[in-house]
């Protein structure tokens, strides 16, 4: 699943590729997203896992863990 995130990221925000990315690594601080980054990872992340995240929810998928739990918990 972390593949996944990463080749998501790599597609739709400008992350550097060089960064470790794993499920510790808080998205916001760690990856330099910003707010509109994190609506375009979240709107990728509903469209390839079919699922969808509520507004309310984005606020707490701090981590990469946080929003592959979320993605594991909807599936």
């Amino acid at each position: 699943m972390i593949e996944k995130l990463k080749e998501i990221l790599n597609n739709t925000v400008d992350v550097d590729t060089n960064i470790e990315i794993d499920e510790n690594t808080v998205i916001l601080r760690d990856l330099g997203v910003d707010s509109l980054d994190m609506v375009e990872l979240v709107c990728a992340v509903e469209e390839e896992f079919d699922i969808e995240i509520a507004d309310k929810k984005i606020k707490s998928l701090v981590t990469i863990g946080d929003l592959i739990n979320y993605i594991e918990a909807q599936q």
